[in-house]
């Protein structure tokens, strides 16, 4: 039932693609490249409705780091206004 499992998510495309940006984002991280790596993780965000808690946390530590403090909010589920507070 595993392998049934894993099967399903290597042939689900959005998911792919999804988790394809996020270790494009990570790599761009890693590298000091937030600018990429916000641009790699909204590019994933199109493709999940729901995405990962750790990728919304990434995506808002990048948004704060590169000045965009409304942007980061909206990842964070916070109000755009709250942005005077980051």
């Amino acid at each position: 039932m595993v392998a049934f499992g894993q099967s399903f998510h290597l042939e689900n495309t959005d998911l792919r693609a999804y988790l394809d940006a996020t270790n494009s984002a990570c790599t761009a991280i890693i590298e000091g490249h937030l600018d990429s790596a916000y641009h790699y993780y909204q590019r994933a965000f199109e493709q999940r409705q729901h995405p990962f808690a750790h990728d919304l946390w990434n995506a808002t530590v990048c948004a704060a780091q590169l000045g965009r403090s409304g942007q980061a909010c909206t990842h964070a589920g916070a109000s755009p206004t709250a942005s005077r507070w980051l």
